[in-house]
């Protein structure tokens, strides 16, 4: 014997793997609070990279956010890399942060 929600009794043939509610339930996919948050922070990556690659003054904005090392703002380069699990000197050794770094740093001693 099962009562129902609101007390009621539900016969067991209306709980069987053929009815509506075995259905709904089998078809439920669970929904992570978190997703909408992780979905803008992709976003916001990607945003990023697709401006450092632009050039011009998206560009150096897109390098200065990249090359930030704040943690203390939610959706910093770096915050936003620990919560998505992601490697940020990875993430911009792959986009070319890091090398147009060494190579700056390369010209200024040559300038020496």
């Amino acid at each position: 014997m099962y009562f129902g929600f609101f007390g009621g009794y539900v016969k067991p043939s209306v709980l069987s793997n053929n009815s509506a509610i075995f259905t709904a339930y089998d078809d439920f996919v669970h929904f992570d609070i978190s997703e909408p948050e992780r979905n803008l922070m992709r976003a916001i990556l990607r945003s990023a990279i697709e401006d450092y690659q632009k050039g011009g003054e998206a560009h150096k904005e897109a390098r200065r956010f990249i090359l930030s090392n704040d943690m203390t703002y939610v959706y910093s380069f770096r915050s936003i890399c620990n919560f998505l699990g992601i490697c940020p000197h990875t993430i911009r050794k792959v986009v070319g942060v890091v090398a147009d770094q060494e190579q700056e740093k390369a010209n200024h001693k040559s300038l020496r």
